[in-house]
């Protein structure tokens, strides 16, 4: 996929040439990776966190999974958060 800079300077976000996807410039370290595990779920909060504030949006947490047996958190869900909310409806009428 070519990117092209529309931006002035090297700060400026990266839009694909062939959609205009936003790509946001941001070092490799900080970058959330698929499959990281982290040690605690503060660590979690902060990168995800981060990670956001530097490329411009926010997060919230859509959702969790914990152990039945242990009630500990095992899968969290982090999605930007103007991400649609489903509302759930009134089906009594």
């Amino acid at each position: 996929m070519e990117e092209k800079d529309f931006g002035k300077g090297i700060d400026q976000p990266l839009l694909s040439s062939i959609d205009n996807t936003y790509v946001p410039e941001v070092s490799h370290e900080r970058k959330p990776k698929v499959g990281q595990e982290f040690l605690s779920l503060d660590a979690v909060n902060d990168l995800y966190n981060r990670y956001a504030k530097e490329v411009g949006f926010n997060v919230r947490i859509n959702s969790s999974k914990k152990n039945k047996e242990t009630n500990v958190v095992v899968r969290m869900e982090y999605v930007c958060f103007k991400e649609k909310l489903v509302k759930k409806r009134d089906v009594g009428g």
